[in-house]
């Protein structure tokens, strides 16, 4: 959006203002695992694993397969191969983002 304003006795201005980064979702409130996905890049790990990215992406959604809310998760299977990624890009790799519960 641009606007206009002027400052008594100095020259008019025009300031651009971008909304659009307020208005994207704060990474900081994204699960763990969807943060750690987001940098490091679903294709990457599902090369790294050896699975396709659409199982990174089945990972990785917020509903199980009846519909009910879940948190996105990797299979603890996973793990070696995500933490060593993040130790390489030097991003933080929480035990949370990974499910050795063995459940949804």
């Amino acid at each position: 959006a641009l606007k206009q304003f002027a400052i008594s006795g100095l020259p008019r201005y025009q300031v651009r203002f971008n909304l659009a980064p307020a208005m994207q979702t704060n990474s900081i409130t994204k699960p763990a695992a969807v943060r750690i996905a987001d940098a490091l890049g679903r294709s990457k790990i599902a090369k790294r694993k050896g699975v396709t990215p659409a199982a990174i992406s089945a990972a990785l959604k917020e509903v199980d397969s009846s519909g009910a809310p879940r948190q996105p998760k990797f299979p603890a299977a996973y793990y070696r191969v995500v933490r060593d990624m993040c130790l390489e890009a030097e991003i933080e790799c929480p035990d949370e983002a990974f499910n050795f519960d063995g459940g949804e």
